[in-house]
């Protein structure tokens, strides 16, 4: 496969993957997006809404699901991951274990007779288990890359040996049973990464498996249209509409397994609260909290309104146990207020405010490149790089490095791509190597407003690749809010 030395190999295609790829692609650098699983767009995609507006964030990201697929300057692996990462910054080689898709995406014309035909019906990932799906199978209707693939884990070809039924239905002819996993070698002079999170379920919620407890992404499938239900909030049980649902915080943060905050289950749980309440006025709702971190721009103002406007019910307490309601599916919540005194609550549901951690496969890649990870398996970071990793030429995203939303993903994912660009333009003006034409004619200069820490970076990243950057600033001096400051939060922890 034809590669070059200029180009960013990017781990990992949900949102923060997504958006560095597109704005060093955009800047002309070409590059590899690689994803581990058959299309891209990672958990945003199984998201009903984002807070603090409640609208849809696949239907604002599709057009960028989609540039990725087209954009002349991304080449997108799916079912890909990387197994070796050799050598230095500015020139990587990368090795890359594509495993088929048994699908031709040129030819699938995502007519769906396959999956109409396919006998074999499993659980539903992408549903969190709540319903079914057949071995071949696409994801949601507009998933990227927007074409079927075959399960061959489930699949009863590879089981059986002889059921063609997909294939003999497919007018195409676009399914190809003998394709086989390839190995390919990617020359790279950067590397992010952007593997994201898993969702953390504790060992000692026992009460999870009862039916009427969920997780927090089950609830977002839940009340999603596109989800099994077709967006009617239902409890799995019995199908029926619950009139009360309780909301627990921090499970699987703050405890003595995962010690730290997970910073987005306060406002997730907030958001699925308030449109609860909007699907039905007289459901009650009920969040039980040891401490709202509502700390992002408009996030105050969204809990206030849930408060004040939407009626969803704060109780700030510890949550002892949920314990089954005997003939019925209900579930009694025991809990102690802040004064210590128990009470006993039955709800119809309970939905479990999941923490975030990174995947055990990430942590292993990162380990295996000799990355140095915190205590809580997150890559560490400095307060003043946040997106370099201890090896050169290497940077990361997301919630790989701590937990974070949205917003400051992308803004993350911004900066890992800027902070490549450099890397890359370092390399090839050391070696004399010209720089590619782009096409592109940027304006030849740049202005600042501001000379706080923000507006100094940005000043020295501009100027550093080349362009002549006018810095403005209102007072006598450099530095801003940060000339106050003696240590950062990190040398406070150390110390």
């Amino acid at each position: 496969m034809f590669s070059k030395v200029g180009s960013v190999l990017v781990v990992g295609g949900g949102i923060a993957g997504i958006q560095a790829c597109l704005d060093l692609a955009d800047s002309g650098y070409f590059v590899y997006l690689i994803e581990k699983s058959a299309f891209i767009g990672g958990k945003i995609a199984q998201l009903d809404k984002t807070y603090p507006v409640n609208d849809c964030p696949f239907c604002i990201r599709y057009n960028e699901h989609m540039e990725c697929a087209s954009h002349t300057n991304i080449e997108l692996l799916t079912l890909s991951e990387v197994k070796d990462i050799k050598g230095s910054s500015g020139s990587f080689k990368v090795t890359i274990a594509q495993h088929p898709r048994y699908v031709d995406i040129e030819k699938c014309t995502v007519c769906g007779l396959c999956a109409e035909t396919c006998p074999e019906e499993v659980n539903d990932e992408f549903n969190e288990g709540l319903g079914k799906r057949k071995a071949v199978y696409l994801e949601y209707p507009e998933a990227v890359p927007n074409s079927y693939v075959i399960d061959r884990k489930n699949c009863l070809h590879f089981a059986e040996e002889g059921c063609s039924i997909c294939r003999e239905a497919c007018n195409e002819k676009a399914i190809d049973f003998d394709k086989k996993e390839k190995n390919i070698t990617l020359n790279v002079g950067s590397v992010i990464l952007a593997t994201g999170f898993d969702s953390v379920v504790p060992s000692y919620c026992e009460y999870i498996k009862f039916p009427n407890v969920i997780t927090s992404m089950e609830y977002e499938r839940i009340h999603s249209l596109n989800g099994p239900y077709g967006g009617h909030l239902i409890r799995p049980s019995d199908r029926k509409e619950p009139k009360n649902i309780a909301w627990l915080q921090c499970i699987g943060s703050r405890d003595m397994k995962h010690n730290y905050c997970s910073t987005v289950c306060c406002m997730y749980a907030v958001k699925q609260a308030i449109l609860a309440k909007r699907s039905n006025r007289k459901l009650n709702t009920t969040i039980f909290f040891m401490d709202m971190r509502v700390c992002g721009k408009d996030y105050e103002r969204y809990y206030n309104r849930a408060k004040d406007e939407d009626d969803v019910r704060f109780v700030r307490s510890r949550v002892h146990n949920v314990f089954p309601v005997d003939g019925t599916d209900n579930l009694l919540i025991r809990y102690a207020d802040e004064q210590g005194k128990i009470f006993e609550e039955i709800y119809d549901m309970v939905v479990l405010s999941l923490g975030l951690e990174p995947s055990q496969d990430a942590v292993k890649l990162v380990r295996d490149l000799g990355i140095s990870l915190d205590k809580n398996n997150f890559v560490e970071t400095s307060s003043f790089a946040p997106v370099n990793t201890s090896v050169p030429g290497i940077y990361v995203c997301g919630a790989l490095n701590a937990p974070k939303d949205i917003p400051e993903s992308i803004t993350e994912a911004g900066a890992a791509a800027c902070a490549s660009s450099l890397n890359i333009a370092a390399y090839k003006a050391a070696s004399r190597e010209p720089l590619e034409e782009t096409g592109q004619k940027p304006a030849s200069t740049g202005l600042i407003v501001g000379g706080g820490v923000t507006g100094m970076v940005s000043c020295l990243c501009l100027a550093d690749q080349g362009y002549k950057a006018y810095l403005v600033e209102k007072t006598d001096k450099l530095g801003g809010h940060a000339l106050k400051l003696r240590k950062t939060l990190a040398d406070m922890l150390l110390n």
